[in-house]
């Protein structure tokens, strides 16, 4: 079984060969920002999200903090 460092490094290059813009906080591998495109044929068609990523040292064993740098409005998402 791999370590939780080598599992976030890993899907830390998945995420990063992506289509998806991946941008490091302080060359480290714990925050880093990804900029989404929204999908086609919806209310968020054109539009560009950013949300900031944070992985825990006990990742993927603790879930990631994950939230929106700019406003969005949908149902699932708290606004603060």
């Amino acid at each position: 079984m791999s370590s939780p460092s080598k599992r976030r490094e890993m899907d830390l290059m998945k995420l990063m060969m992506s289509d998806y813009k991946v941008d490091m906080i302080n060359d480290g591998m714990h925050e880093f920002y990804v900029d989404f495109h929204g999908p086609s044929e919806s209310p968020y068609q054109g539009g560009v999200w950013r949300i900031r990523v944070e992985l825990p040292d006990a990742y993927p064993y603790k879930s990631p903090s994950i939230g929106f740098v700019n406003k969005i409005y949908h149902p699932n998402v708290d606004e603060m």
